[in-house]
């Protein structure tokens, strides 16, 4: 049992799953939410759901413990990307710093120094497995931004013959509006011109 100081210093990561996505709840909050097109998740065995949120909540939050002396305790199972998720983190501590006017060579030294003693999974729970599902040998999903480098990978998925799920991410339209519009009016465009694109909207980034 978690001594009452260590209660204080825990910082909790919560989900819910909802019918097209999931709420995360922080710092008592439950205003992040990651919500896909109607039907695709909600049409997902459960198994894929778990997958998804044990990776996706962990790359998303494991950088609050820059920001927090706190320990995460996560309500999901260890993911089983965490040492590819660090892996980006560490690489992206550069970025990290300059958005929160910290130094670089602290955080990169804090990281490896902490070896993971500032999180917490759900206890008993075991690294997991991938999904035991059939793969679809000729279609491919491929995340596009409409930046040069997406569209150039559009273009080469094309030229080789794959057969593209499109996916874009609706992350900046709190934050920019403007810039969502804009990029609103490029995806009508290219979906008269090539093809459709599935829309997801994620704000965990709010919680920074």
């Amino acid at each position: 049992m978690l001594n009452q100081r260590q209660k204080i210093r825990d910082l909790k990561i919560n989900y819910r799953l909802a019918p097209n996505g999931f709420d995360l709840k922080i710092f008592g909050q439950s205003r992040y939410a990651v919500k896909y097109p109607p039907k695709v998740f909600r049409l997902a065995p459960l198994a894929v759901k778990n997958f998804i949120l044990d990776n996706f909540i962990y790359a998303r939050t494991r950088p609050l413990t820059f920001l927090t002396d706190k320990t995460l305790v996560y309500q999901t199972h260890q993911p089983f990307f965490k040492n590819f998720i660090d892996w980006g983190i560490l690489n992206d501590l550069p970025c990290i710093a300059e958005l929160n006017h910290l130094a670089t060579g602290r955080l990169k030294k804090d990281f490896r120094q902490e070896h993971g003693r500032r999180l917490i999974f759900k206890p008993g729970a075991a690294i997991k497995h991938l999904p035991d599902l059939k793969s679809l040998s000729q279609r491919a999903v491929l995340a596009i931004s409409f930046g040069k480098d997406s569209l150039l990978s559009y273009g080469l998925a094309r030229e080789v013959g794959l057969n593209c799920l499109l996916a874009v991410a609706n992350e900046i339209e709190n934050f920019s509006g403007n810039e969502w519009r804009f990029k609103r009016e490029i995806i009508r465009s290219f979906i008269a011109e090539q093809q459709p694109v599935n829309v997801f909207y994620d704000n965990v980034d709010e919680v920074f």
